[in-house]
């Protein structure tokens, strides 16, 4: 029973970290897109999932090689919180 808290617990910690950097990723990618939008070094809010469909999104190869990574990030941390949930309800 501890060891199914455990491995929980870091499941979580692990999609957390992935969501958090998919969306440091994010605020990257905007700021390379439209650097005139985000002005300052205030938060804002960025739109990912427009990223992920490739809307608005500058063309060059650094630029899509940091949405491909965002992508990446972002389904692993779906995954990881999908076997969360499947760990969770057969615990």
């Amino acid at each position: 029973m501890t060891a199914t808290f455990i491995t929980q617990g870091v499941m979580a910690l692990i999609a957390l970290v992935l969501f958090v950097s998919a969306v440091s990723l994010s605020h990257k990618i905007e700021k390379r897109s439209q650097p005139t939008r985000t002005p300052g070094t205030g938060s804002s809010n960025t739109n990912m999932f427009g990223q992920i469909l490739n809307a608005s999104v500058a063309t060059d190869p650094e630029t899509q090689r940091l949405r491909r990574a965002m992508i990446m990030r972002f389904s692993m941390g779906l995954i990881v919180f999908v076997g969360l949930a499947v760990l969770t309800l057969t615990a």
